[in-house]
């Protein structure tokens, strides 16, 4: 699987391969994290020794986990793969089962409009499906073996507790079988109510015909973590220091990036609109800090917009 992550205007390729509970992810993300990090005025330079050392790599998922500094022992890796071969999954039953539940959902959720069927799934169904997989799974000896009962009990929990909203809206067109998805998360402020936070998230997955045999990445290929965490760490050692001499003396502009630019004037409203619903909550102090946070990326007229919509409501 390739995907091309676009975040903040920055290109991430993600190129993944796999057989059975296998599974590996080629290196090449990581000169568009270097791309990233130089968008927010920390710049990583990759040389040609460092691009040799990851050029055509790959590292295990089972051993990366979800980050790449996190320490797994064998029985966690053997656990994440175990949770790849679970049978109840496997099994027509729980899969009609499923079905029914999802076709129980509000009806009107469920539109069609020419080739393409979508719906909307809430918080609470989401509640709903995972305890149906949590009640199916207890019996699997797998999934017993890979945790899983666990972590959907800590998921649902963390559903109720942390998340004030949650939707994914599914558009699959039936011919090409194009999928598009968009996930709304509002996460909990435990300190302000008034003062969640809300983060959307927007996929795009189109299969394509591959007429190339797909093999698996040979050992010579495999880099461990350890050894992918120190090519990491030259990299960012080799930098760190021209960053610290450089940032401060070297204002950060972004006022003539088209792609930024193009981002900031989709959200500037919106931000706006937040400045103004949380106006309670600004004191000079934090208004100020908004002030600086953002003078590197906005331009004059929408600089301008921001200060009015801060002295607006530091008044209120």
């Amino acid at each position: 699987m390739e995907v091309n992550l676009n975040l903040l205007g920055e290109k991430i390729p993600l190129q993944l391969v796999g057989k059975k509970d296998t599974f590996y992810m080629s290196t090449s993300f990581v000169s568009g994290l270097a791309d990233l990090a130089t968008a927010f005025g920390t710049p990583i330079e990759l040389n040609k020794n460092d691009l040799a050392k990851l050029k055509d790599k790959y590292i295990d998922i089972a051993e990366t986990g979800s980050t790449l500094s996190s320490e797994k022992s064998d029985a966690e890796k053997n656990s994440f793969k175990e949770a790849f071969s679970v049978d109840t999954i496997k099994n027509k039953k729980y899969n009609d089962d499923l079905k029914k539940l999802v076709e129980s959902f509000d009806k009107n959720s469920f539109k069609k409009d020419k080739d393409t069927l979508s719906h909307t799934f809430t918080k609470e169904e989401f509640i709903k499906i995972i305890d149906f997989m949590n009640k199916n799974l207890k019996e699997d000896k797998k999934a017993k073996k890979a945790g899983l009962d666990k972590q959907l009990t800590e998921t649902t929990q963390a559903l109720k507790k942390d998340i004030d909203k949650l939707e994914m809206n599914v558009s699959i067109n039936e011919k090409t079988k194009k999928t598009d998805l968009e996930v709304t998360f509002g996460m909990k402020n435990p300190e302000n109510k008034n003062n969640n936070m809300s983060i959307v998230l927007a996929l795009s997955m189109t299969p394509q015909k591959n007429k190339n045999q797909i093999k698996l990445p040979d050992k010579k290929d495999i880099i461990t973590q350890n050894e992918l965490t120190k090519i990491m760490n030259e990299i960012s050692g080799a930098t760190t220091s021209d960053v610290n001499d450089t940032k401060e003396t070297s204002e950060l502009d972004y006022s003539n990036d088209e792609e930024v630019q193009a981002l900031i004037e989709e959200q500037l409203d919106t931000i706006i609109e937040e400045i103004n619903n949380n106006a309670g909550n600004l004191d000079a102090a934090k208004a100020e800090q908004i002030r600086k946070n953002f003078e590197p990326v906005l331009n004059a007229e929408q600089m301008k917009k921001i200060n009015e919509a801060l002295d607006k409501a530091l008044v209120k």
